[in-house]
This record gives structure tokens, sequence and C-alpha cells, in this order.
């Protein structure tokens, strides 16, 4: 059952399990967008994710058909993210991370990622500036297309490609300061790799 069915179900006779249904297929790439916002996993991100589910659920009626509903998604729940986070931002200057249980591969053709790369790529991330994070989740780690990050963050798909090549050169260089050494392991070396691809 497609995106649109579902939605469709949920409107027309209140359907909770089609919503849930809607809910569970596109949970990860929701926890990764927040993910993205706060740069980690702070218990505050549960209360975020909560909300975008709240809000969804009352204003999903709204979604146009003619877009995707993951750039619906994305908007909804990225708007929540920084909403939030500017709320903690004026009763606290710091909030405490955690590492997110957010499965998925790096690449599709890597298989899954290894518990310590995986912790250690978060880190990384989590020293990066919020485009950059968000940039780096959607394209190489939910594997989106250049053009389908662009659609998500409504931006030129050239724009994408450049702001990409220097967040993975942020990345690199902020996982060689992070390791005290030139950049030695797997992932490193991947990342470095794929940098001089694009």
């Amino acid at each position: 059952m497609s995106d649109s069915d579902l939605i469709k179900q949920f409107i027309d006779s209140g359907d909770e399990v089609a919503f849930e249904m809607l809910v569970s297929r596109h949970r990860r790439f929701i926890r990764r967008i927040i993910f993205g916002v706060f740069g980690g996993w702070p218990d505050e991100a549960e209360e975020t994710e909560q909300e975008v589910l709240i809000a969804l659920a009352g204003g999903v009626k709204n979604f146009s058909h003619a877009a995707e509903f993951t750039t619906y998604l994305y908007r909804l729940t990225r708007n929540k993210g920084i909403d939030h986070l500017r709320s903690l931002a004026k009763r606290r200057k710091h909030l405490v991370y955690a590492v997110p249980e957010i499965p998925g591969p790096w690449s599709p053709e890597q298989g899954s990622m290894e518990a310590e790369d995986r912790h250690f790529l978060y880190k990384v991330l989590n020293r990066m500036k919020e485009e950059e994070r968000s940039l780096i989740l959607l394209k190489e780690i939910e594997g989106y297309s250049l053009k389908d990050v662009a659609e998500l963050m409504g931006i030129p798909e050239g724009t994408v490609k450049s702001r990409l090549h220097r967040a993975r050169n942020t990345m690199i260089k902020t996982g060689r300061r992070m390791l005290g050494k030139d950049g030695e392991g797997n992932e490193m070396q991947r990342m470095e790799k794929d940098t001089k691809r694009a």
C-alpha cells in the first residue's frame, strides 16, 4: 500500500492502523532529520519526535498529493526540530547527547556498519553544522540522490553538490582531528575516497 493510500485511508475513516503503518515506514527518516537538527540524540529529541507525530496526525489532511510525502515530512520534521531547539536554547545552554539507536547502513553496497564505526561517525556529525549534518545524513546514509536532496531541502541541485562536497571535507577534517592521526581506519579511508570521487 502506497503512502498516498495510507494517508487517504486515515483521512477518510480515521484508520489508526493506516497511520501507524505510515509512521512505521518513515520513523527512521524522521529520526535522522531530528538528529540532523540537534546534532545528537538528547532526551529532548524524543519530545520532538512526538510533536512531529502529533502535527502529522493533525496536518496530514493538508498534504498536497502533487508533492512527494517525504518532502512534506522532511519540512514538517525539520521545522519542529528547529522550533524545539530554539525553545531549549532560551532555557539552557547545553544539551546532554547520546548516540542514537538509528539502524541503517552507511551505503547500500557496504551493508551494515560496525557499531564502533557508527558511534564514531555520529560523534563526528555531532560537531558539524546543522545543514552539513543534514546533507550527509540524507545523501550518504539515507541514500537519496542529489535531485531528491535538492527537492527535500528546497535548494538547487548544483548547490547541493557543492555544499555536500564541503560537508564531506569538513567531516574528514573533523574525523582526523578526533582520531588525532592522519585518518587511518576503514571509515576515514572510505570518506576520503568518496570525497575525491565527488
